[in-house]
């Protein structure tokens, strides 16, 4: 099994699953940087679907699209998850179950992602 989280849109979390390379399930989280984060939303997609830690065999992740705190967010998730599973990890900018498969399995365990954005940050104060 394969997952694949994506952040892009402000106040929710889609995971996609890919099982026996073929089916692919969306789930979407209702989420809040503050209470609900992508680790609170996993913890949920793997009761409800009685995922086994182990049977995951790689991660994505949507890089350079979305806001800048949850992008960094998603982006250090997954490369925990991945760091702890010891399981490849790949970032793109969009979703497409064939070349994400494509681009996972050519993926190496220990190769993290870094955070791609959309955007210039707004942090702090603007200078006038």
């Amino acid at each position: 099994m394969f997952i694949f989280l994506d952040s892009s849109e402000q106040g929710k979390i889609f995971f996609f699953t890919l099982e026996n390379d073929k089916k692919v399930s969306s789930f979407v989280f209702q989420a809040d940087l503050a209470d609900r984060g992508p680790l609170a939303c996993f913890d949920d997609l793997i009761k409800k679907r009685k995922i086994f830690l182990r049977k995951i065999s790689g991660i994505g992740v949507k890089i350079g699209a979305g806001r800048f705190t949850a992008t960094r967010i998603a982006t250090t998730f997954g490369n925990a998850l991945s760091y702890f599973l010891r399981k490849p990890i790949v970032g793109m900018e969009n979703f497409e179950a064939k070349d994400f498969l494509r681009r996972i399995k050519k993926a190496k365990v220990g190769v993290y992602l870094s955070a791609k954005y959309s955007g210039q940050a707004n942090i702090g104060k603007s200078k006038q």
